[in-house]
């Protein structure tokens, strides 16, 4: 069951002036899209900044793009140029911000100072961040005693750090016990853990993409999920309530109270990611 365009662009998405406003931002070729959400409805949205956006991160009040140009950082106002290289990929590690570039340079934002310090460089392209874990075309590198350290696996496209950490690779999809052990075979491309549900003995709230199928976490098994769009997923990210869903295609999806999914077409192709500040 699915509702799709729940009202009309020209109704502006009128919301509920009492009901919480979650802003979902995603990137896009075209730059950084804004979409406001109230409960299961999607309502206004627009371009927060023009860029290439190849990536998206964010913490509560701060968010982070990875751009064709460098990296933007916003902490409760615009998006501002933050003296980076063209970067790959961004992430948060206990709430500071760090990048990677096209030359495998992984560096943290010190805000305090406005600069960049450099972790370490890899031979290896670094194809996302989730706290102290990057994705890479060599495998899992972990962030260590302000150093660069493998961690197992090869070709990893994905990873998430909350909880139990878990990696999406050309092998399948990985959660790390006694060693990195694989929970579902196959070509997996995407992971995402609710970091607000997670807790150090595992994950609760959990996606990922595997073979171009969508799975949720349940009980400690991955499900296959029936999305209402034919379309490849390249991002989840987690609200206070409910998980967001973004196509490659621009389509933003949310997850209603009785488990139907409302949908919209942002119009934005080449979509790289979503996060909810």
């Amino acid at each position: 069951m699915s509702a799709e365009k729940d009202i009309s662009l020209d109704e502006k998405r009128v919301f509920d002036e009492s009901a919480d406003v979650e802003t979902v931002l995603v990137a896009t070729e075209l730059g950084v899209a804004s979409i406001s959400v109230s409960g299961e409805q999607i309502g206004r949205f627009g371009l927060e900044v023009r860029c290439v956006a190849r990536d998206v991160a964010a913490v509560p009040g701060e968010a982070a793009v990875a751009t064709e140009d460098g990296v933007l950082r916003t902490h409760g106002a615009e998006f501002a140029e933050t003296g980076f290289a063209p970067a790959v990929a961004v992430g948060y590690h206990d709430e500071v911000l760090v990048a990677a570039d096209e030359t495998g340079r992984v560096a943290r934002y010190e805000g305090a100072a406005d600069e960049w310090s450099t972790v370490g460089t890899l031979d290896a392209d670094v194809r996302a961040i989730d706290g102290d874990l990057l994705a890479t075309s060599e495998g899992v590198y972990r962030v260590v005693d302000g150093d660069l350290s493998h961690a197992g696996l090869a070709d990893v496209r994905d990873v998430a750090a909350a909880g139990t950490p878990h990696a999406a690779s050309d092998g399948g999809l990985y959660a790390l016990g006694n060693g990195w052990m694989c929970d579902v075979e196959g070509d997996a491309t995407l992971v995402e853990v609710d970091r607000h549900t997670a807790s150090a003995s595992g994950v609760d709230r959990a996606h990922a993409v595997v073979d171009g199928g969508f799975l949720a976490h349940d009980d400690g098994a991955w499900l296959s999920i029936d999305l209402p769009v034919d379309e490849t997923v390249a991002g989840v990210a987690y609200g206070t309530e409910r998980p967001f869903v973004v196509t490659e295609d621009g389509t933003v999806l949310l997850e209603g109270d009785a488990g139907e999914w409302h949908y919209r077409s942002l119009g934005l192709a080449g979509v790289a990611g979503v996060a909810v500040p």
